[in-house]
């Protein structure tokens, strides 16, 4: 863990340069974006994703604001909603982020105005919920594997590690039964655990992330921790607190310069356990 750590932190240093993703439930693709909040404030932003790109990530920051404010959140927002809307995904992670972040900024800018809005992002939440159980029980059971697989889900935390990022360059679908592996191992079947591998993955195979999507795997990471053993990985905690701090110099100058929402930061790391 200390190693995932380091390697995260020192991403703050390297050169900063999106990412892409279709999504999938069960047996059914979900939609790339959930937009049937606001399809009359969206309408030019829609209209411009078709022929300027440029533009309609600004008729996007604009509906932001009308929407949202000043929120903090909105740099989070922006360039997660351009994205799937643009791209799409292959992760419930990315959807189920959208529904918290206008959560939380509808929340912030009136409870009683928005609670129909709220209300149905919880319920899309719930939904996402229900495709990842549904996911889950559709994975290979112990009965169902092959001995070679079965050898493979009996390994180490750090042979699935080592495994992971082996198989990363030439055999994807193997890797993400690894870092499945590892993250069981690691996390204890938190609920958060599919999130962090879902974005863990996708940034080890794009090899580029936001600054926001940094920020949000060290959450995961922490409150797993937290809620699974605090006294344990206070350290780890620590330094995972320690470095979202650090990142917030880098955030602001990104702002400053008009570049936080396209600027990609190299993602180079490797995962391990605790020493």
């Amino acid at each position: 863990m200390r190693c995932l750590i380091t390697c995260l932190i020192y991403l703050t240093m390297c050169g900063f340069t999106l990412l892409s993703w279709h999504a999938n439930d069960a047996h059914s693709r979900t939609p790339r974006v959930d937009d049937t909040l606001w399809v009359e404030p969206l309408q030019t932003f829609k209209k411009l994703l078709k022929t300027d790109p440029d533009a309609a990530r600004v008729e996007l920051q604009n509906v932001a604001k009308t929407l949202f404010g000043e929120h903090i959140l909105t740099e989070e927002w922006v360039p997660l909603y351009y994205r799937l809307s643009r791209e799409g995904t292959d992760y419930l992670s990315d959807l189920k982020r959208v529904s918290e972040l206008e959560i939380r900024m509808l929340t912030a800018v009136d409870v009683k105005e928005y609670s129909k809005q709220i209300k149905h992002h919880r319920e899309r939440l719930k939904h996402y919920d229900e495709l990842s159980k549904i996911a889950v029980d559709e994975a290979p059971t112990p009965e169902t594997l092959s001995p070679g697989e079965q050898e493979v889900s009996s390994k180490s935390v750090y042979e699935h590690s080592k495994a992971f990022h082996e198989l990363l360059p030439t055999d994807p679908k193997a890797a993400r039964a690894e870092l499945a592996a590892f993250s069981v191992l690691m996390f204890h079947g938190h609920r958060l655990a599919k999130d962090w591998e879902e974005l863990f993955f996708r940034l080890s195979r794009e090899k580029v992330a936001t600054l926001s999507e940094i920020i949000r795997l060290f959450e995961l990471q922490k409150q797993m921790l937290k809620d699974y053993s605090p006294e344990k990985h206070a350290k780890e905690i620590e330094d995972l607190e320690t470095a979202i701090r650090n990142f917030e110099p880098v955030r602001n100058a990104l702002k400053l310069q008009g570049v936080l929402d396209t600027q990609k930061i190299p993602f180079n790391v490797t995962i391990a356990p605790p020493e």
